[in-house]
């Protein structure tokens, strides 16, 4: 039995139930109404398919969580509900009455906390690819004597911590993308990571953040996931790469919901430019691009060589041709930046909590 139940009030929005599901452990919350009674289940893949359709940030979780949920109304063996969870392949259970929780139950319980062996079937045909050629400039002084990808986080440099994810995740392969100090860069993790396959994409001249791609290897086989180095993620990257296939997308965006408030107060006037309301230093929510990409090897072939081209270009291009461009929402809590010195402290304020 789980002591603290994973639940979501209906009428809290995408953005805020997103942040409930990255300290859910099993990454589904009971969706309650005014009464404490369950309506639904939501997880993460609801959240995506509701945003695909309607783009609404503000949407309520009741409007979109699953109806159809699995439950059971009385107790019974541990081996009945083993067999309710291989046969269905739910994360969580609730033992229900009149619609309220008694109960609920994860497969860890029923295995006695045993973790079920991960599957990698997702990264065989990935490659990953870490952007670290950018001179960093929003981080002087401190990019004016290293790197870039060798700030350090917790005592460790921001890139140790990419190529540690990737590793323990089964990645065994890594491109990383190098021009200013790239020799700092490649001498740094020769030593650091001996016993890792390693490949340098080398540009001659910063041509943009997008243009080094046009020097990986074309193979129509493979997808490439593509990350900044002042990036970190906290996410699964086996669900962003099914995600990424199973939606047929060509390219897919990683976005973060990112609340803006606006440090003023706002005006709203009529048609005949007539006060009608201030709101004082109002909030609103958006998705921005948190600096990762997944897309088919193939359309490195569109980036052209030699010219300054930025990764907002590449994907506008890819639209204009009509491929497929979709995004993959995650919460602001599973994305930390260390691109610029504000969010650098605010990230070291907060790494590992």
């Amino acid at each position: 039995m789980i002591k603290n139940y994973n639940t979501i009030n209906k009428d809290l929005s995408l953005s805020k139930a997103l942040e409930y599901l990255t300290k859910a452990e099993n990454k589904c919350l009971f969706v309650l109404d005014k009464n404490k009674s369950v309506i639904g289940t939501l997880t993460d893949g609801d959240i995506r398919r509701s945003l695909i359709k309607s783009k609404d940030l503000n949407n309520k979780v009741g409007n979109i969580c699953n109806k159809k949920f699995l439950y059971i109304k009385k107790d019974i063996s541990k081996t009945k509900i083993y067999e309710i969870f291989l046969k269905n392949q739910t994360p969580l259970i609730p033992l229900l009455k009149n619609r309220k929780i008694l109960k609920i139950y994860s497969i860890d319980d029923i295995l006695n906390k045993k973790k079920l062996k991960k599957s990698y079937n997702s990264f065989k045909t990935l490659e990953v690819v870490i952007m670290a050629g950018g001179k960093g400039q929003r981080l002087n002084p401190f990019s004016d004597l290293l790197p870039k990808p060798l700030i350090p986080i917790n005592g460790k440099p921001v890139i140790d911590h990419l190529i540690e994810n990737f590793l323990n995740i089964g990645i065994k392969k890594i491109n990383i993308t190098v021009n200013y100090k790239k020799n700092i860069i490649k001498s740094y993790l020769k030593d650091q990571f001996k016993n890792t396959q390693i490949t340098y994409v080398e540009e001659k001249k910063p041509l943009g953040t997008a243009s080094s791609l046009s020097l990986i290897k074309k193979n129509k086989k493979k997808n490439l996931l593509v990350i900044n180095c002042d990036t970190i993620l906290n996410i699964n990257f086996d669900k962003l790469i099914d995600y990424h296939i199973n939606q047929k997308n060509d390219f897919t965006v990683v976005t973060a919901f990112k609340k803006i408030t606006i440090p003023y107060g706002t005006c709203e006037i009529d048609k005949k430019q007539i006060l009608k309301k201030i709101t004082e230093k109002p909030s609103i929510n958006n998705l921005v691009i948190v600096g990762a990409y997944c897309f088919k090897n193939e359309l490195i072939k569109h980036i052209p060589k030699n010219i300054i081209f930025n990764m907002n270009d590449f994907i506008k291009k890819l639209i204009s041709k009509k491929y497929k461009v979709g995004i993959y929402p995650i919460s602001e809590l599973d994305w930390q930046d260390v691109g610029e010195w504000p969010e650098y402290f605010k990230t070291i304020s907060t790494f590992g909590n």
